[in-house]
């Protein structure tokens, strides 16, 4: 009983593709039980080589040697070598586990067949005896199935490589295999089988999950008849449905390709896939082509909406130019008219360059033309542009930056400029008096040397924009109202134009907004950087000493420090206005005076100007203290002086924002000095002036 358990363990575990098997005890050169034909799994039967009576020594040497007989003359020699219980044995001693020898034998019918056998060595625990368990396999058969299985796996191939379910079909018998199954197709998986009934799965597949709509038509294609008959005509045909699955639509496909290989019987490969991105992109087309057949309407009624929206601009020039003659004499209604021609002509002039800058745009004329730029001195301009309509609507304005190490970039600043001024326009258009405004820069880790990646966030607390219009807030001539007041508004060019400049510069903008909540933009940039410019002043005066950044906004905090210690300074901060004095005595009593200290004007709770006194009555009048503001400088700078304000900065603050500040308090001269500026003296030289245009020729000459 125990040597049968054992063998029908082997013939569970490495029997299954086996044509015969022995066990033998090496160390006495002796066949353990009987010599096993396993060529039929279900009903192996014993070999009657040991049924003489002169063969009851059961030598496994002598049987190997009788084996040999049948073998091809030019393979016995090595075959006997290694099929003999010394060299086995030897191999043991060695550590190895498995032995193989090949062989080729002449059948009963006349053809050779091609063997293996496999010596699987072990120890016998209670005898201490050198086992094998000798298996044979077919390789002849075994390469027959593999030449059969390779031609399938041809067929299988015309399938492409993303169909997720693969079926092998006999379509006479009615059975299938699956060489592959996706999620769908695995309630059958539990099923302990090789073979299926076509027609059933088929049937259940399509209750569980086809379309009310398709199962008919489901069903229809992959009768084994239909199939058959279509397949008579065509190597291949495929047929779409749609399938439901955890309450959502999906679009499938069915590919049935046929497979001639056997002649007895008609078989056919049959795969199935999700469409869902191919139908995804048949309806992307769809929409391209709606949408390009409404850009086309779009433009006949913006043509028709504009002659109304420059209509009237052109009216108050017209009207304001007559009310200007007609009241010639009066210097102060003159003024106040040409102040409202001039601001109407500002509003006609900026209609008239989005319809060209959308033109060159759509035409492909629009270039980009990168140069040496200074972000921090495109920042600080955008802040003098838009001053005095901040100031007009009484809005808060915030500028900073977070991790800005690289300023110096290569970019066309103009095209920059005119993006920033685009959202920033609008904000402070369709944000209500009181609002706040702010921007934030900030560089990402670099992803490539010798480039910067930048985010600008632009965000307002103004009207915001509904989940539907965000949807198409980038495409020309979209405006969510069209009924406001003359100053909100324009082409409904404005976003599509920045949507346009920032694709050319292989950028990104997303918005995120809400009905009554305000809105943010975020422009992500990468710009290639400058080559590392010589540093203009001797730093090292200030390395090691040490500095208080007080501001209430943790990231300006982190910023400024980060620039501190790139200069060799020791840095400390605080958020709380109120933390400054005990800082200040701290250092006092540990003999660590702060050399510099850099507060923000305006902070909650207790005020920089507060901070600011309470710094000069502990370290007098000696130690330098740099104001950062949001604010306009000339506005604060008497209030400051009077505190004891050293210098004043502007925010966004950049490195070399900080470098000069520094050196504008030390008295520190540039190590290499500037080149003078050439003043050009054009008092008396003639100029030739080229221009068609009448009344251009009239305000050139004026000018010169």
């Amino acid at each position: 009983m125990r040597r049968l358990r054992k063998q029908n363990m082997y013939i569970n575990a490495i029997l299954s593709n086996a044509t015969g098997y022995m066990e033998i005890n090496l160390s006495k050169d002796k066949i353990v039980g009987d010599i096993i034909d396993a060529s039929l799994k279900d009903e192996p039967v014993v070999i009657d080589y040991f049924n003489d009576a002169d063969k009851l020594d059961r030598s496994y040497n002598e049987f190997e040697r009788w084996w040999s007989e049948i073998m091809l003359v030019s393979d016995k020699e090595e075959f006997l070598e290694v099929s003999n219980c010394d060299y086995l044995l030897s191999c043991y001693e060695k550590g190895m586990k498995m032995v193989d020898v090949y062989c080729r034998c002449m059948t009963s019918m006349g053809t050779i067949a091609e063997n293996k056998q496999t010596y699987y060595l072990s120890k016998d625990s209670a005898s201490e005896d050198i086992m094998a368990m000798c298996v044979i396999y077919d390789l002849t058969k075994q390469k027959n199935l593999d030449m059969a299985m390779h031609h399938k796996n041809l067929i299988i191939q015309k399938l492409a490589d993303d169909f997720t379910a693969i079926f092998y079909v006999n379509l006479d018998e009615g059975t299938m295999v699956d060489y592959r199954v996706d999620t769908m197709w695995d309630f059958w998986e539990n099923e302990k089988k090789e073979e299926f009934d076509y027609l059933e799965r088929i049937e259940q597949f399509a209750e569980c999950y086809v379309l009310e709509k398709d199962k008919e038509k489901y069903k229809y294609n992959l009768n084994p008849k239909t199939i058959k008959n279509k397949l008579k005509e065509q190597d291949t045909y495929f047929f779409d449905y749609c399938v439901k699955e955890e309450e959502e639509i999906h679009y499938c496909r069915a590919k049935i390709v046929e497979d001639n290989y056997s002649i007895e019987n008609s078989f056919a490969i049959i795969g199935f896939k999700n469409i869902d991105e191919e139908m995804k992109q048949q309806r992307l087309l769809e929409q391209t082509l709606q949408y390009a057949q409404h850009a086309s309407r779009a433009k006949t009624n913006f043509l028709s909406n504009m002659s109304h929206d420059m209509r009237t601009p052109m009216n108050a020039i017209m009207g304001f130019t007559a009310l200007a003659n007609a009241n010639i004499d009066n210097k102060e209604k003159v003024q106040e008219y040409l102040q409202k021609i001039m601001r109407s002509g500002k509003h006609l002039l900026s209609l008239i360059n989005d319809i060209l800058d959308m033109s060159h745009i759509e035409s492909g004329k629009m270039v980009l033309n990168e140069s040496e730029e200074n972000l921090a001195e495109i920042l600080h301009d955008l802040r003098s542009m838009l001053q005095e309509q901040l100031q007009k609507k009484n809005l808060d304005f915030f500028i900073d930056t977070y991790e800005v190490r690289e300023e110096l970039v290569y970019c066309d600043k103009l095209r920059l400029k005119q993006v920033l001024l685009n959202i920033l326009n609008n904000a402070i258009k369709y944000t209500e008096s009181g609002g706040m405004i702010s921007v934030r820069i900030i560089q990402k880790e670099n992803q490539q040397r010798e480039y910067g990646n930048y985010e600008f966030h632009i965000k307002d607390t103004g009207k915001g924009m509904s989940k539907e219009f965000l949807q198409h807030v980038f495409e020309p001539f979209e405006r969510e109202e069209k009924n406001d007041s003359d100053d909100t508004q324009g082409t409904g060019l404005g976003l599509s134009i920045v949507k346009n400049i920032i694709d050319m510069m292989n950028g990104k903008i997303d918005v995120i907004s809400e009905k009554g909540k305000g809105s943010e933009f975020i422009i992500s940039l990468t710009f290639k950087l400058q080559p590392t410019k010589r540093v203009e002043y001797d730093f090292s005066q200030i390395e090691g000493q040490k500095a208080l950044v007080v501001d209430d906004d943790f990231f300006t905090c982190y910023t400024v420090t980060r620039m501190l210690r790139e200069l060799g300074m020791r840095t400390e901060f605080t958020i709380h206005g109120k933390e400054v004095a005990l800082k200040v005595k701290k250092a006092k009593e540990e003999q660590d005076d702060f050399f510099l200290y850099i507060v923000d004007w305006m902070m909650p709770g207790m005020s920089g100007i507060e901070v600011i006194r309470e710094i000069r009555k502990e370290v007098g009048d000696e130690v330098p203290i740099v104001v950062i503001t949001a604010c306009d400088k000339e506005k604060i700078a008497e209030e400051a002086k009077e505190a004891g304000v050293t210098a004043i900065c502007e925010k966004p603050l950049f490195m070399s924002n900080l470098k000069e500040v520094i050196a504008t308090i030390y008295e520190w001269k540039e190590i290499e000095e500037k080149k003078k500026e050439v003043i050009m003296d054009f008092s008396g030289k003639k100029v030739l002036l080229a221009e068609d245009i009448e009344i251009n020729q009239e305000i050139a000459n004026e000018i010169l």
